[in-house]
């Protein structure tokens, strides 16, 4: 049982002892009203009036609940004495105590225990490598931030129910607890976690390590403390860390203060890379460009912090006096770097650092600042926080006189350690008024907090929350990522295939990334600030400094371009500069798109991305229908449309500089996939190039068509508009249908109605304006919604690159859109107004899409007649129940497998199907899984679904044409060894050396002695190859003769499938027992221990490729096994031949 259960029973016998209660008050007024009903009697044959039993309740209830029909009552003063006495018992009893009793005694508790079931008291059984949290404060708040930007699961454990509901409301994953039972941290699967952070009192802290110790002695425990010598206590209750804020925070605010002999600040380390600060007006270096600066040193100097900010050092920008440098290097390059260019500061003397607040942060700060032996005054309001020390000041640092006093006129740095925030916000601007060149140094106890202070003047603000979030990241045991402060990530990432035998001047990375590389890792050391000509090699490792913050600059620059570029069409009407400048904004703008896009798909999932992108759309495509109104607002040839556009684009900006969302975290370099995205999803490549040539139409001729059918300006505007409603009323419907079946269909549905909207519309002559209107809506709304679905459905097979697919797909997109506008013209210049839905019509016809979404549909039996059988009653299967199964071919199931299951399950066999390719390359092992049966038994579609995520380097299908003249004189079984594996590789058969067995036996291609050959020779032949060294799996895909036909009928009439129908089926149906016979005798002479044949029964495509893929799974004892995932296969779809025929060896 979980800890909870006392709880539960607790409010089970207080709902127990309600209940009774509440029963009690009910037997008290029933008994009342009893009573009272046979006063009625009495006081009525007093009155000489007779009323029955009945009666009497109903006068009663009537008078107590004060409804007082009139229709009976008394006529003597005592009679009417006890009707005022029943009514105020009725006002008390029932319309008082009676509601409030059933409210406090049944109503709350009830609500309050179906609240208490509703809380998450476990997490999931499968979750891993996951961060607990024991509190939900402003540090657990910056952290849970950065765990999502980087992909950590995480929970937060609360004791308190109402507060795990609020977070569960905001999208906080949260689960409900006590904190001092081992039950609770049981239930969040702490021996699965990475990292346990506590961040309560000490005491609390204590407890909380000591009982998850009793748990767990791996995972790591970090602790905070607040009291030192709370350190010890903590350590030996089992905590592997214990973080104390206030030492880091007094230690960030001195170390960047200016002052001391202390120079160069180390803030961060990766391996032996350091990360370290300097102030640039301690250094000679101020005046100098950063190219010459960086050739001068032998660290890596990156950028600069201003004003909370870092920023990259531009080549031909000058370092600042005001600047604080950031740069990496080795120990000896920063010692270096400290003796040449600093030593000029190290003997100068400093006036005392200010620091305000005498508290536990402002008194640790002025013991850092003194081990680095800079001076410091302490402004301190409270009389008994100031000793008797000429280092403490005692007055308000919102008096001048006491900072005058204090020394600010000289003072080279102020900082201010009180913790709320908007007293230091006062603080920074009444220092900055009294000193405008003063450095401030401010402490912010919320991350919320930070801009704020730097607006208001101060040079560096340490945020506790991102301190604190930061130190706990870092104890992730991640080598491979450093967060030095916040919004400066340090980070490793293998060389890229593109940029492997580049130097790093050629790869250009900081161009196109705004992070730099401080090394490289190779061969187990690390080379610091490597030289512009150093040569990229296969497996080094790169090492980036920069920000994540790539998604706003690169959406603000590319929205200046576009501002810039409307601007500039109001200086000139030359055509051709016209023509660049719309070059510039279709650049502009994509990229925007790009962005935005890229942001969606890094936050959502696979259950959710269809509905998230169409709601995006949906938005999109009303703007732009307000954007056709605007035309209205000026003239064509005026600039009021432009400058408004122009206005629009600057105002968009602001919501995503502002943004507290975090971004995607930094890519090292951006590689264009478009081979890996096409065969990852050739239905998203190709519907988004097709449908770009229909929207690009729409969107560029649509005007054109308006104008040659005479629709006047306001008419085309409305048709426009008409056309971007359609798609905005499409998205939603076919995002959320999407996002429950497969993507792929939805688009084929929408492809056809837009084919017979256009159809239509061709077919119809001088059609009404309202006519017209609908055509396009329906048009428009079928095109337009397809976009985000080829986009959706290119994120779920390629997870993970959503910057790469956005690129791939928008571009692919764009170039669609231009050959678009090109052929609708001219079919418009041909026919007319008609021949442009004619081009549409034709565009939507397009057969390279439809061939690519067609042949990737994984479902293109899911909706035959459901297949006779009925599985067997009780959970043993017996080997002669399997025997019957197989026997009388009987199929276990009703119905075929359903969609939503079979991509779930496909989806785990797959992963396990990498696991297992990388298991075999790893050891050197050799697979042949061989794939025989009936003609249309799905032997291909089944290999299709193997290889489908296996890596082509690794593993490949072997498929041969006949024999030709030359095979035919060789041996039978020299043309197949050739394409058996070498070390690490799998080999899949569609069809093999078997075909002598079958077809070339039943249709007569081979002699009966050549027959009997195989028959005695495959059996050797396969022992030789398993004693090599070589994997054998033998399947057999049996289907019954009725679902063969059904099948042969869809190929014969299918388009895109008569290739698959030739001679030899015709001949399947009517050959049918020889097959068999055929079939039975391979199995007796070649079925062997080494080489066993295993049948699968075929009815259903979808349950024969799952089977299939866990029979090869099972066989195997690979790295990295989920036995959970890979489930039992079923021994009445899948069973090897000598269970159902009792054949012994050949």
């Amino acid at each position: 049982m979980n800890s909870e259960l006392p709880r539960h029973r607790m409010l089970q016998l207080l709902q127990q002892r309600n209940l009774l209660g509440l029963l009690r008050f009910v037997a008290v007024l029933l008994g009342l009203i009893c009573l009272f009903s046979v006063i009625f009697q009495l006081l009525m044959a007093y009155e000489g009036q007779t009323h029955s039993w009945v009666t009497g309740f109903y006068w009663t209830l009537s008078t107590m609940s004060t409804l007082g029909y009139g229709d009976v009552s008394f006529v003597s003063d005592p009679g009417r004495l006890f009707s005022i006495f029943v009514l105020l018992s009725g006002v008390i009893f029932m319309l008082v105590l009676l509601p409030f009793t059933f409210m406090e005694l049944f109503y709350a508790p009830w609500v309050e225990m179906r609240a208490a079931n509703r809380i998450p008291r476990k997490v999931n059984d499968n979750l891993t490598g996951h961060v607990i949290m024991t509190f939900y404060g402003p540090v657990a708040s910056a952290l849970i931030a950065k765990l999502k930007q980087f992909k950590y699961p995480y929970v937060v454990i609360l004791p308190e129910a109402d507060e795990v509901m609020q977070l569960i409301d905001h999208g906080i994953n949260a689960i409900h607890g006590e904190l001092n039972l081992p039950e609770t941290y049981i239930n969040a699967r702490v021996e699965q976690a990475s990292l346990v952070a506590t961040t309560r009192t000490d005491i609390a802290n204590t407890s909380i390590v000591f009982t998850v110790r009793g748990i767990t002695k791996t995972t790591p425990v970090i602790a905070t403390a607040r009291d030192s010598d709370s350190k010890d206590v903590l350590r030996l209750a089992g905590s592997s860390r214990v973080l104390d804020l206030t030492h880091l925070m007094s230690e960030s605010l001195a170390r960047r203060a200016i002052g001391g002999n202390e120079l160069i600040h180390i803030i961060g380390n990766i391996d032996d890379l350091l990360i370290a600060e300097v102030d640039a007006s301690k250094t000679n270096l101020v005046g100098i460009d950063y190219i010459t600066a960086q050739r001068q040193t032998s660290v890596s100097i990156v950028g600069f912090w201003d004003r909370g900010t870092f920023q990259v050092g531009e080549q031909d920008s000058k370092i600042e006096p005001h600047s604080l440098l950031v740069m990496a290097g080795s120990k000896a390059q920063l010692d270096e770097f400290n003796r040449l260019y600093c030593h000029e500061m190290q003997t100068s003397e400093h006036k005392p650092v200010i620091i305000i607040g005498g508290g536990r942060v402002g008194r640790a700060t002025a013991r850092a600042l003194a081990r680095r032996g800079i001076d410091y005054r302490i402004v301190e309001q409270i009389p008994e926080r100031v000793p008797d020390s000429d280092k403490y000041i005692l007055g308000s640092a919102s008096d001048k006189n006491i900072l005058r006093q204090a020394g600010i006129d000289k003072a080279p740095t102020v900082i201010i350690t009180t913790k709320d925030d908007e007293t230091n916000t006062y603080l920074t601007i009444f220092s900055r008024l009294l000193r405008p060149d003063i450095q401030i140094i401010c402490r912010a106890s919320l991350e919320t907090s930070v801009a704020g202070l730097h607006r208001a003047g101060s040079d560096i603000v340490m945020s506790y929350a991102s301190m604190g979030s930061n130190a706990l990241f870092n104890l992730l045991q991640r080598s491979d990522l450093l967060m030095v402060a916040e919004g400066l990530d340090v980070f490793k990432v293998e060389v890229p295939q593109q940029l492997v035998d580049k130097t790093l001047e050629e790869a250009n990375i900081k161009h196109l990334t705004t992070c730099s590389v401080i090394g490289i890792d190779k061969d187990n050391r690390t080379i610091t600030n490597p030289e512009p000509d150093t040569r990229l090699q296969a497996n080094e490792e790169i090492v980036l400094i920069g920000t994540p913050e790539g998604h706003i600059r690169t959406f603000s620059t590319l929205t200046t371009i576009n501002g810039a570029a409307l601007l500039c069409i109001l200086l000139s009407d030359d055509p051709y500069v016209w023509s660049g400048l719309r070059l510039m904004t279709g650049i502009g703008i994509s990229g925007c798109y790009l962005v935005i896009e890229s942001w969606l798909n890094e936050y959502t999932n696979n259950a959710k991305r269809g509905r998230i992108l169409a709601v995006y759309t949906v938005i999109v495509l009303l703007s732009m229908s307000v954007g056709q109104l605007l035309i209205n607002l000026g003239s064509p040839s005026g600039f009021t449309t432009i400058v408004l556009g122009t206005l629009l684009l600057s105002l968009s900006i602001i919501p995503v500089a502002l943004s507290k969302v975090e971004q995607p975290a930094p890519l090292a370099t951006l590689e264009f996939r478009f081979k890996d995205i096409y065969h990852a999803s050739p239905a998203a490549v190709g519907g988004a190039l097709a449908i770009g040539t229909v929207t690009g139409a729409l969107f560029g001729l649509t005007p054109v068509f308006g104008k040659i059918a005479g629709l006047s300006v306001s008419e085309i505007a409305w048709l426009m508009i008409v056309m971007v409603l359609g798609g905005a009323a499409f998205q939603l419907p076919a995002g959320h249908i999407s996002d429950r079946y497969d993507r792929r269909k939805v688009m084929m549905g929408l492809l056809i109605i837009g084919i017979i909207t256009a159809i239509v519309g061709t077919l119809l002559q001088q059609p009404p304006s309202w006519l017209v209107m609908l055509l396009f809506f329906i048009i428009g709304g079928s095109a337009i919604a397809i976009y985000p679905l080829c986009l959706a459905h290119a994120n779920d097979r390629y997870p993970g690159q959503f910057l790469q697919v956005g690129t791939v797909i928008l571009l692919v997109n764009g170039a669609g859109s231009i050959t678009g506008p090109l052929l609708g013209a001219n079919a418009m210049a041909q026919i007319g107004p008609s021949g442009f839905l004619a081009y549409l019509e034709r565009a939507c016809m397009d057969d390279k899409w439809t061939d690519y979404i067609l042949d990737s549909l994984d479902l293109d039996e899911s909706n035959r007649q459901p297949i006779a059988g009925k599985p067997p009653a009780g959970a043993e299967i017996s080997a002669e129940t399997i025997r019957r199964y197989f026997a009388d071919n009987i199929y276990p199931f009703s119905e075929r497998l359903k969609p939503k299951q079979y991509f779930e399950e496909k989806r785990e066999l797959q992963i396990e199907l990498v696991k297992l390719q990388n298991w075999i390359k790893e050891t050197g092992n050799k697979l042949v899984v061989i794939f025989e049966g009936r003609d249309a038994a799905g032997k291909g579609s089944t290999i299709k679904r193997f290889m489908e995520h296996l890596n082509p380097r690794g593993a490949r299908v072997v498929a041969l044409e006949k024999p030709d003249q030359r095979e035919s004189g060789q041996w039978y079984f020299q043309r197949y060894v050739q394409h058996l594996p070498s070390a690490g590789e799998i080999v899949f058969f569609d069809r093999s050396w078997y075909n002598r067995a079958g077809v070339e036996k039943v249709m007569g291609f081979c002699s009966d002695e050549e027959y009997q050959q195989f028959l005695v020779q495959s059996p050797d032949y396969e022992r030789m190859l398993v004693k090599s060294g070589t994997f054998i799996i033998k399947f057999y895909l049996s289907i019954s003769r009725q679902e063969q036909a059904q099948r042969f009928e869809e190929r014969a009439t299918n388009p895109l499938k008569q290739w698959k129908f030739s001679v030899v089926d015709k001949e399947a149906q009517s050959r049918w027992d020889d097959y068999t016979q055929a079939k039975e005798e391979t199995f007796r002479r070649t079925d062997s221990a080494e080489a066993p044949w295993i049948i699968v029964k075929g009815e259903d495509k979808l349950r024969a490729r799952l089977e299939t893929m866990r029979y090869v799974l099972s066989q195997f004892e690979y790295t990295g096994k989920d036995q959970n995932k890979l489930g039992t296969a079923n021994p009445l779809l899948i069973a090897p031949v000598k269970i159902l025929t009792n054949y012994s060896d050949s």
